[in-house]
């Protein structure tokens, strides 16, 4: 079954200035998308400040950070950030200051010892401490929607959209409306 871009895929990202983009161009999220997700169809609309364009909304795709910029620094609101270590400062409500960066995974030392491991879990969609001991033990992650609600205000695209081509990377445009 093919999959179809749903209310559900964006609906956290829209209060956060949520882009779409269409045949080469972008502009900011606006009823006639939310409608085009929700299933009432009309078959195109214009833009304010664009009236001599017709947008159809078939084209229509939300512009996303790939999920792979959760750790990478950013420009997020003017600030340069890392993603998953505000991300982790949330989950601890403490500040990060001694990490370590690798590949997927935000390595926390405390008192120069590596003694965490924090991460975005795809496969279980959440996000995961892992203490590191003589056992590692995975530790539950409390504020989960925090972390969530922060993921859309970022638009970072955490539910495979890109990669269903359901949406469209940011990195991938000539110019990142995000930065």
């Amino acid at each position: 079954m093919e999959r179809k871009l749903t209310l559900a895929d964006i609906a956290g990202y829209i209060p956060y200035r949520l882009y779409a983009k269409d045949a080469g161009w972008y502009f900011q999220t606006m009823p006639g998308i939310i409608n085009h997700v929700m299933g009432i169809r009309s078959p195109a609309f214009q833009v304010e400040g664009h009236e001599d364009k017709l947008i159809v909304l078939e084209n229509l795709k939300p512009v996303l950070r790939p999920l792979s910029d959760l750790y990478r620094t950013i420009t997020h609101n003017g600030k340069e950030l890392v993603p998953i270590v505000e991300l982790c400062e949330t989950a601890l409500q403490s500040t990060v200051d001694n990490y370590e960066l690798k590949k997927d995974n935000l390595y926390i030392y405390i008192a120069d010892r590596l003694s965490y491991e924090f991460c975005f879990s795809k496969e279980r969609g959440s996000f995961e401490f892992v203490y590191i001991g003589k056992v590692n033990n995975l530790l539950k992650v409390n504020h989960q929607n925090l972390l969530f609600d922060y993921l859309h205000e970022l638009k970072i695209d955490y539910r495979d959209l890109i990669e269903a081509k359901l949406a469209v990377s940011c990195c991938d445009l000539k110019t990142n409306p995000y930065k």
